[in-house]
């Protein structure tokens, strides 16, 4: 369930020096290219937004929680620290999704990847109730309809068909199998990669999965509900 929670994302310099320190991790502002998120800040923005999961407690009125953490050179996140925690499971479920992020376009000073860190407060809304729903991810087995693409599983394939491009295309070879999950208003996250073939192809579908229409959900016991969808593409000869 894509949450209806509102995120604010600041980024914080954590130093104003160009010279890195000896574990040689730049701050956002001392680097000269700073890491970004494939697609942009929107689309971190609804990463954390569909999978940061508050604490269901009355008692939880939201506040800011602050964390830093590094982009290392291969573009993943990791050594998330709580500068500031609001208690309520919120730190530990910062560190869960954060490392799960898509691998991010790393830094970089005089021409070489580097480690960058980033400091952000993240702005957690007090738990409503009203808000809450059923959060388990069917597969198809326990659903009574299964999600569809508007037009059918046919129609999906062929927008796929239609966006994908890459510029090392013919030298892809095997099953490109990813999965999403199609949330209960139609729409898709949780995108992951289970077979990447390499060339840049994991990341090309990400981003043509975004492009996505809305999906028509499952249903079970006639309620929209949240289902896990698996594809696979072939390429080449197997």
């Amino acid at each position: 369930m894509i949450k209806r929670l509102q995120f604010v994302f600041i980024f914080v310099a954590m130093g104003l020096y160009a010279q890195p320190p000896k574990d040689s991790i730049y701050t956002y502002q001392a680097v000269e290219i700073k890491s970004s998120y494939p697609g942009g800040m929107t689309f971190f923005n609804q990463y954390i937004a569909e999978n940061f999961k508050i604490a269901k407690h009355t008692d939880f009125k939201g506040g800011k929680l602050l964390v830093d953490f590094v982009i290392d050179t291969t573009g993943a996140v990791s050594d998330v620290r709580i500068l500031r925690d609001i208690g309520f499971g919120a730190a530990d479920e910062a560190k869960r999704i954060l490392p799960l992020s898509e691998k991010w376009i790393p830094g970089k000073q005089n021409m070489k990847k580097v480690k960058v860190r980033y400091a952000f407060p993240l702005t957690l809304p007090a738990y409503d109730p009203a808000l809450d729903v059923d959060d388990h991810i069917y597969d198809d087995k326990e659903i009574d309809e299964l999600p569809d693409y508007p037009g059918g599983r046919n129609a999906f394939r062929m927008m796929v068909a239609k966006n994908f491009d890459i510029p090392d295309f013919d030298k892809l070879s095997g099953k490109l199998l990813f999965s999403f999950v199609v949330e209960t208003d139609g729409s898709i996250g949780d995108i992951k990669i289970i077979n990447d073939l390499g060339y840049g192809s994991g990341q090309e579908i990400i981003r043509v999965l975004r492009l996505s229409e809305k999906w028509i959900p499952a249903k079970k016991n006639g309620k929209n509900v949240r289902s896990l969808f698996k594809m696979p593409i072939k390429f080449g000869k197997e």
